[in-house]
């Protein structure tokens, strides 16, 4: 789910395979629901307020742009239509570079793509991802690798591997602190460990 404040509107992926997917809006001044948007196998989004925006990107290996203001589709790419195995998770937007980074959770390196036109720039080498993070005052970008039991720090100035932090379980989600200096990560265990979850707390400025 993502929350559009500008809009109020609030967009769950209902996740489907072979494009049974659902994407719900919901108005949240109403508190009911505003559309249904179908065959699209909506998975991750993200919202660009100022640009009137909102990006989707799909088990299908897709980016999708819907119209902010009514929620319609305006463009949908296969964003590496070479490679049959994409599953997108998750965006993260760097609306003054025009790009966004796409998590994988099947295939290896984070996609970073043109968002006007959904053309792929580069690839930065990195094992397959959960979530993808970017914080605009340190142009970083941050990305988890569950499997792998580590997190990515990218330069995005050039699209290169800065950092790795390993964790001692598997990192999922992320979030940034108020002053973009401290990087907060949820670790799930595995299921057969008797350990509780945790949040990572990681001092950016450290870096």
């Amino acid at each position: 789910m993502v929350l559009d404040k500008k809009h109020q509107r609030l967009y769950v992926s209902g996740i489907g395979r072979k494009g049974k997917g659902l994407l719900w809006v919901v108005d949240t001044h109403k508190q009911a629901l505003d559309k249904t948007l179908e065959k699209l196998e909506p998975v991750g989004f993200a919202v660009d307020g100022a640009g009137d925006k909102v990006y989707v990107v799909s088990g299908a290996g897709e980016l999708i742009t819907l119209d902010g203001k009514t929620s319609q589709p305006l463009a949908r790419v296969k964003v590496d239509p070479a490679d049959p195995e994409h599953y997108f998770l998750n965006i993260a937007l760097n609306t003054a570079k025009g790009v966004g980074y796409i998590a994988d959770t099947n295939t290896k390196d984070v996609l970073v793509v043109e968002l006007n036109s959904g053309k792929l720039l580069h690839r930065v080498p990195t094992p397959n991802s959960v979530a993808v993070l970017y914080n605009a005052a340190r142009d970083e970008v941050y990305v988890t690798h569950r499997n792998d039991r580590q997190i990515s720090v990218i330069d995005a100035t050039n699209n290169r591997l800065k950092h790795t932090i390993k964790t001692a379980a598997m990192p999922n989600s992320l979030a940034l602190s108020a002053d973009a200096r401290t990087l907060y990560a949820s670790v799930k265990q595995d299921e057969k460990a008797n350990n509780a979850d945790y949040v990572l707390k990681i001092d950016l400025t450290q870096f």
